[in-house]
């Protein structure tokens, strides 16, 4: 009952928030922090990893060296060093989280369903993948960057990304080719190709790939390469369903013209997902693009030329959509998000 009552007040404080720009505080900072109090308050036994990270944060402080990355590690000792519990950790991990997305969001033309969207579709991945959740959402933040072609304010959201996820460095070279704009056939030829890999797993072909891949972060590594999948059947059709339509709606509304800093990353989550299905180690990358389609698909939706009637038709279409498997993953057993428990004890 806490996620609807949650979405609901998310829902009606951004729709306020884009009818009273002037209130700043009520209409746009309370949903952030409403944000932040979900996932920063929820006991251990809220989400799969909350437990790992809890286990994690009383394990570090006692040894000489724990493999995690520096600014994962720092952070946890400073909050030990003051004897604060483990939620301080989940705390501040979700702020750095939420303060990228609330800076972008509020730069966004269409901030009413971006926000909506961000701060609700993303709640179940931003209570388990803490540390590359702050990574993504720095990313996400630099890809303001790379669309207004300043690339030291990129590189300096990208050096804030990669002290809590290494994955992220694969990321660094985005900015010089992911603004390049590609003709439409070769978009769709790429992405028909891709789901060539549900069925195929190069990778088995590729020892040596192991190896490179090591270097990026266990976390890589412990997704095993051959015989797992990363979705069932009907989780890959139904995510194959939306991909599909969103992927229509982009070359209908010119997204690759408009914005192809965007819906380059966004088009790159949809070939990741096809390859993920049959090799799991790629889908740690999905998330870095994937966000970004809450940008990407109001603003397309509010730059069309169709009237206001079929504007609405496809933002209930698209929430629809997306929060069929945000209800389902919400009650499914293997995300643990039911039923919801909070811890408010900050200080040991």
């Amino acid at each position: 009952m806490i996620y609807f009552i949650y979405c609901l007040l998310i829902f009606i404080m951004v729709n306020l928030g884009d009818k009273h720009k002037g209130n700043l505080v009520l209409f746009r900072i309370v949903p952030c922090l409403l944000f932040i109090a979900i996932v920063g308050f929820r006991n251990y036994t809220v989400g799969v990893d909350s437990e790992s990270y809890r286990t994690l944060y009383y394990a570090i402080p006692n040894q000489d060296y724990v493999w995690i990355e520096i600014g994962f590690d720092r952070l946890i000792r400073i909050f030990d060093s003051f004897h604060c519990e483990y939620n301080v950790l989940f705390l501040v991990s979700i702020s750095l989280t939420a303060i990228p997305i609330f800076i972008v969001l509020e730069k966004s033309e269409s901030y009413t369903l971006s926000a909506f969207m961000m701060y609700t579709l993303t709640l179940i991945t931003v209570m388990n993948g803490m540390r590359q959740c702050i990574a993504v959402g720095w990313f996400v933040l630099g890809s303001l960057f790379i669309k207004e072609r300043k690339s030291i304010p990129f590189f300096l959201c990208m050096g804030v990304a990669l002290l809590f996820h290494y994955s992220c460095i694969i990321l660094f070279p985005l900015y010089f080719i992911i603004n390049k704009k590609l003709d439409n056939k070769v978009y769709t030829i790429i992405y028909v190709v891709s789901f060539v890999f549900c069925f195929v797993n190069p990778i088995t072909y590729v020892s040596s790939f192991t190896d490179f891949i090591s270097i990026l972060g266990r976390d890589f590594t412990d997704h095993t390469l051959i015989g797992s999948k990363g979705l069932s059947i009907w989780g890959f059709i139904y995510n194959s369903t939306i991909n599909v339509l969103i992927y229509y709606t982009m070359l209908k509304f010119k997204a690759f013209e408009k914005n192809p800093v965007w819906a380059n990353c966004v088009f790159a989550s949809f070939v990741l997902k096809n390859i993920s299905f049959n090799m799991p180690i790629v889908g740690r990358m999905i998330m870095y693009f994937d966000w970004l389609q809450f940008l990407l698909i109001p603003l397309m939706i509010n730059q069309s030329r169709v009237d206001n009637k079929a504007k609405a038709i496809y933002r209930v279409s698209i929430i629809f959509l997306f929060l069929i498997g945000f209800v389902y993953n919400i009650f499914s057993v293997v995300m643990k998000m039911v039923p919801y428990e909070y811890c408010l004890k900050l200080f040991i």
